[in-house]
């Protein structure tokens, strides 16, 4: 199985800048936008429902030409009412819902939303991904990791590659002695895996199995493009 990053696309095809969502006219919104009731490990505390958004380009409310405010199936967050960067959660449209709903999501859960542009109502969900359960699947025995920064490039220390029994013990390690430096020397992960199609990886971000790719992309869903993961994969049952 083949494994990709999945990365917001900022452009449509006809070259007009995707908009941001503003969450200023939903309903209660201080419950969870200010308060930050959900986090990296933890979903919403509640089944908060989005309503409603706006699109609004870049640029609008600083006296700057903006384009007109687009919609597409994967939006990104603008303004002062949105969920914190922390929540990992990301505006989609019902399409790329139904889409998702094909396959198996690690530590996924979708909120309703509404979305008013050009005065229509469109049905969209928030989709919230924890970032912190990639842990449980990297084989700690075989993954190696190095100093190197967050683009891979040799840093002004000493290259340097060891193994660690867990995260907690790598930022420990190099907090005294790589600074906020680390990346993967090479990445083993369990068989159990695989049983997903959608996993979040630090500095991997959003991977997705090429089946999923493969579906988004012919459902040509906008907001999304694909790269190649800087590392190999590797998994435990093929070393």
């Amino acid at each position: 199985m083949k494994y990709y990053e999945m990365e917001r696309n900022t452009i449509l095809e006809d070259d007009k800048i995707i908009s941001g969502l503003n969450g200023t006219y939903v309903k209660d919104r201080e419950l969870f936008f200010d308060q930050g009731k959900s986090g990296p490990d933890k979903f919403y505390d509640k089944d908060y429902e989005f309503d409603y958004l706006i699109p609004e380009a870049f640029g609008q409310g600083f006296g700057i030409d903006a384009e007109e405010p687009t919609l597409a199936d994967l939006q990104p967050w603008w303004g002062t009412h949105v969920p914190i960067p922390e929540s990992m959660s990301f505006p989609i449209s019902k399409r790329f819902k139904e889409c998702l709903s094909k396959f198996k999501l690690n530590s996924s859960k979708f909120y309703k939303a509404r979305v008013l542009h050009e005065k229509v109502f469109h049905a969209y969900f928030v989709w919230q991904m924890l970032s912190t359960i990639y842990e449980e699947y990297i084989d700690f025995e075989n993954t190696t990791f190095n100093n190197l920064d967050f683009d891979r490039i040799d840093t002004e220390t000493p290259f340097e590659v060891r193994g660690f029994e867990s995260l907690k013990a790598l930022k420990e390690y190099k907090n005294k002695n790589w600074g906020y430096l680390w990346n993967y020397e090479k990445l083993v992960l369990k068989p159990s895996f695989r049983e997903f199609d959608y996993h979040f990886i630090m500095l991997l971000n959003h991977v997705v199995s090429e089946p999923l790719k493969n579906e988004i992309e012919k459902q040509e869903l906008t907001g999304i493009r694909f790269k190649e993961l800087p590392i190999p994969l590797y998994f435990t049952d093929e070393l």
